[in-house]
């Protein structure tokens, strides 16, 4: 167990390349939000944070960007619905909880976040976190919230 823990929460060496931001982009910048939903379907009482938190960061164009990785429970319409808003969205499959964590960050390093939110804090969010894929992390916001 000790092994898995250290590999999820494994980061990238210091001898690698990372296209992560350092920092949080300056004032009136475009801020990037990127949201981990293991819960993606408005029928689950965990979304309600996804559903209300996309509707009000969208709300007025040119403040803030905001990408979803969904897995776990999903519902594509839904996914679609918030793709209709100008969020965009991934569902991430993966037959480990390590290779899920590799396929966020490998998307986080294409289009890298300034802040990322999870609905839950369980292993997978936890490991992503712990690879600091952005200078700003919320652990999570649940549906009870």
């Amino acid at each position: 167990m000790a092994a898995l823990g250290r590999g999820m929460a494994r980061t990238v060496p210091a001898d690698q390349p990372r296209a992560l931001p350092a920092a949080l982009p300056p004032v009136g910048a475009v801020v990037h939000v990127t949201y981990l939903a293991v819960f993606a379907d408005p029928a689950d009482p965990m979304t309600v944070a996804l559903r209300h938190i996309v509707p009000a960061l969208l709300h007025e164009p040119g403040r803030f960007r905001v990408t979803v990785y969904a897995w776990s429970n999903v519902l594509e319409p839904f996914l679609d619905r918030l793709r209709g808003m100008g969020a965009t969205c991934h569902v991430v499959t993966a037959a480990r909880p390590t290779e899920l964590v590799e396929a966020i960050e490998a998307l986080a390093v294409q289009d890298p976040p300034a802040v990322l939110i999870s609905d839950m804090n369980n292993a997978v969010p936890t490991a992503v976190f712990a690879r600091r894929l952005a200078p700003v992390s919320s652990t999570e916001i649940q549906g009870a919230v």
